[in-house]
Formats: C-alpha cells, sequence, structure tokens
C-alpha cells in the first residue's frame, strides 16, 4: 500500500475517502450505523488538509533534491580544482629538485664570484663600489 510514495503524493486517491463512506452507506443494513454528513465533511477536511501537507512536504522534498544536487556540483568543482593543486605542487616540487641539483652541481665559488660583482648600493652614487672591489682596496 505505501510502497510507491509519489502516488499518494500526487493525488490519485483523493477520491478514495469519498467513496469509502458511499460504501459504509450503501452496505448498511440496519443493524450498523451510517456516517452523518457531518463527519464526512470533518473527514473529507481532514483529508484535505493531509494532501496540502503531503504536497508542502513534496515541495520541501524537491527543493531539497535541487540543493543536494547543487552541493554535490560545488563539491566536484573542488574536487577538481584541488586534483588541479595537487599537478600545480607536484611541478612546483619537481622544478625546486631540479633547481637544487643545478645549484649543487654549478658550484657556490661561481655563485660568489657572480654576488661580488653586484654594486653593493645602487642608486647611490656608488654602483661601482662592489664587494670585490672592497676586497682589492684592503690589498693596495
Amino acid at each position: 500500500m505505501f510502497s510507491n510514495r509519489r502516488s499518494y503524493i500526487s493525488g490519485q486517491h483523493s477520491n478514495r475517502p469519498a467513496a469509502a463512506a458511499h460504501e459504509v452507506q450503501d452496505g448498511s443494513r440496519g443493524e450498523s450505523p451510517t456516517i452523518s454528513q457531518g463527519s464526512t465533511d470533518s473527514l473529507y477536511a481532514l483529508f484535505e488538509e493531509f494532501r496540502k501537507s503531503m504536497n508542502l512536504l513534496e515541495e520541501k522534498l524537491e527543493y531539497m533534491d535541487m540543493k543536494q544536487k547543487k552541493l554535490e556540483n560545488q563539491i566536484e568543482k573542488y574536487v577538481s580544482r584541488l586534483k588541479m593543486l595537487d599537478a600545480d605542487i607536484a611541478a612546483i616540487q619537481t622544478e625546486l629538485e631540479t633547481s637544487k641539483n643545478l645549484r649543487q652541481n654549478t658550484g657556490e665559488t661561481s655563485q660568489s664570484s657572480v654576488a661580488s660583482n653586484i654594486p653593493i648600493m645602487p642608486g647611490t652614487g656608488f654602483a661601482c663600489v662592489t664587494a670585490e672591489y672592497l676586497k682589492n682596496l684592503k690589498e693596495r
């Protein structure tokens, strides 16, 4: 009876309480009491209230489904971004390793000679003063 939730929500069984009330009135013999019009109206009002509640629940479920799909899409986007960042990190690490290897291979002596030719205070009028010039100044 409750295996298909959608058939109950969509209102296919909306005439069922009225039909059940008629069956009770038609099938009554003099022994069983009949359902009065007031109780039928109250049952119908309760059923209408139930149907409105079910429609409201269906709308809320659809809204939640939409939100869930939106969240799943956002998660997929973040996962793809994370994979791209992982690839970028791996590329940077390989570049760092190669630069370390190159630095070790060339040696620090060439770097010190290059650094000695760099002006100590560029832009102050002492552009010709380098570390090498100051070393040679002591020797003179």
